[in-house]
């Protein structure tokens, strides 16, 4: 009983601290931001900022504005996340041995400061750990929007449909430009290959009718599905005999 009296105390104690000071951080940063006070003011008014645990907060108030914040503002709020130094601490999470603080790491840089966060971001994308590398790959559609799913081709571990979920609603958000499909059909990972036919089937990629072919004698039964699914979807009528022939095997 008193170890648990302790540790609430302890837990109220923290949520209290926590509560304080990203309150305080929030209404200097938004002074900032609306040009209310300049930068010196700014850093006078920010308590603590060597505190490991207020550096955190700073930063988890800098990815509330960066998310909810735009025009002017949303170009302001990288660079005093680069002011502040914080950018070193999210660098030293992403060498974490804690998966969670490497993702921690990995998202407030993607989100704060693309330019590291591209050096980073590669180097997780066939991480041991699935949760590590849903966020490396999710990251990448964001960072690299000139060939948003190139990752696709360097991927080791299989692609869950999770990830496909997340990457998708990145690409869909940020109105990146769709890229050709049919580069990642030759993929040896099968959820990769699945997943570029339902991209093909959405975007209706018309070009990659060969391609999608070649895939109907796949021995796996979603990909086949999937290849059929695309030549009756985008009305490749060449197919038709192919599924014909294969009618009475399937």
């Amino acid at each position: 009983l008193l170890v648990m009296y302790l540790t609430n105390i302890r837990k109220n104690h923290k949520e209290r601290y926590n509560s304080i000071y990203r309150y305080s951080y929030e209404v200097v940063l938004r002074s900032y931001l609306f040009g209310e006070i300049d930068w010196d003011l700014a850093i006078l008014k920010l308590k603590k900022l060597k505190k490991p645990l207020n550096r955190k907060i700073l930063t988890d108030v800098l990815l509330t504005f960066k998310e909810n914040l735009r025009g002017e503002m949303d170009s302001q709020i990288p660079q005093i996340f680069i002011k502040l130094g914080l950018e070193e601490d999210s660098l030293k999470l992403t060498k974490s041995a804690f998966y969670f603080r490497r993702i921690e790491g990995m998202k407030a840089l993607t989100n704060l400061d693309p330019e590291n966060a591209k050096g980073i971001i590669p180097n997780f994308l066939n991480d041991s750990h699935i949760t590590v590398r849903t966020e490396a790959q999710v990251s990448y559609v964001r960072l690299y929007p000139e060939n948003p799913f190139e990752f696709l081709k360097t991927l080791t571990k299989p692609f869950p449909r999770w990830t496909q979920l997340s990457s998708f609603y990145i690409f869909r958000l940020h109105q990146v430009p769709v890229p050709a499909f049919v580069d990642y059909l030759d993929s040896e990972i099968p959820t990769v290959r699945n997943f570029s036919l339902r991209m093909i089937i959405f975007f209706q990629q018309l070009e990659n009718a060969s391609a999608i072919y070649k895939l109907l004698d796949s021995p796996l039964e979603m990909t086949r599905f999937l290849s059929i699914r695309a030549i009756n979807d985008l009305r490749l009528y060449e197919g038709k005999p192919i599924i014909k022939n294969m009618y009475q095997s399937e």
